[in-house]
């Protein structure tokens, strides 16, 4: 039993460093294609890559150049945004972003206060600052009862700490209220006046215009734009930035 355990993990293991090796394999055809300006077949093995699981900023910020010089606005804002969300850092993401949209004549994105903040950070260092400044503050309240340390170090110590929790937990709700923002994908994509199929169309959303989503029913979102436009989208016309 101990040996059948034993195979099951390496095979597992093997596995997964498969699956590793072939996504590298992918990305580097499509650096390659993305270089010879096949940029049809770049997106299609970078989506690829995406299909197996493996996200990074790089990689949605190469799908995004990508759609943008197959003139495809709606996924090269989406993909660029992508890159942005998972790397705030990420100069080059920001300053096609605002190319592309300028490009399309899109209104620049208006964010809260929230979402700026949590930008300011990627969502990993968010949340592993707030782990272990959790677990930091549960000690400085339970460990002080079986060592004999001055009230006024302790008061200060637990004060430090939950200020720095509550401004990671900031943090992560600002990433919170960008798993509410999504891009439009089509041009001209209707937002319809009820989430089916023949409900009459009371607007228009450009390719690449970013919109809140309200609340969700089958196949369709409910959203807003910053102008107040509002009305029912497909999901094949409209996808979130962050999942």
């Amino acid at each position: 039993m101990r040996r059948f355990i034993t195979l099951l993990f390496f095979c597992f293991l093997s596995i997964g460093v498969n699956a590793e090796e072939t996504a590298e394999s992918l990305f580097g055809e499509a650096n390659k294609a993305y270089a010879q300006g096949d940029f049809a077949n770049a997106a299609t093995l970078y989506e690829q890559v995406l299909g197996q699981g493996q996200e990074s900023s790089a990689l949605h910020y190469n799908l995004g150049c990508c759609y943008y010089q197959l003139s495809d606005t709606g996924k090269a804002v989406l993909h660029l945004e992508k890159a942005l969300a998972l790397n705030p850092y990420n100069h080059d993401a920001q300053a096609n972003l605002i190319f592309v949209r300028k490009q399309a004549e899109l209104d620049p994105e208006v964010s809260g206060f929230l979402q700026r903040f949590a930008m300011q950070l990627p969502i990993n260092y968010w949340a592993i600052g707030g782990c272990v400044l959790f677990w930091m503050l549960v000690f400085a309240v339970v460990l002080p009862r079986y060592f004999k340390s001055p009230a006024i170090i302790l008061v200060l110590m637990r004060g430090c700490l939950g200020i720095l929790l509550l401004v990671c937990l900031t943090g992560l709700g600002g990433y919170h209220l960008l798993a509410k923002r999504g891009i439009t994908l089509k041009v001209e994509a209707p937002l319809s006046i009820a989430p089916a199929p023949e409900s009459p169309a009371g607007g228009y959303l450009n390719a690449g215009e970013s919109a809140r989503v309200i609340k969700q029913n089958g196949d369709y979102y409910f959203v807003r734009t910053e102008n107040g436009k509002s009305g029912w989208i497909h999901q094949e016309c409209f996808e979130k930035i962050w999942d």
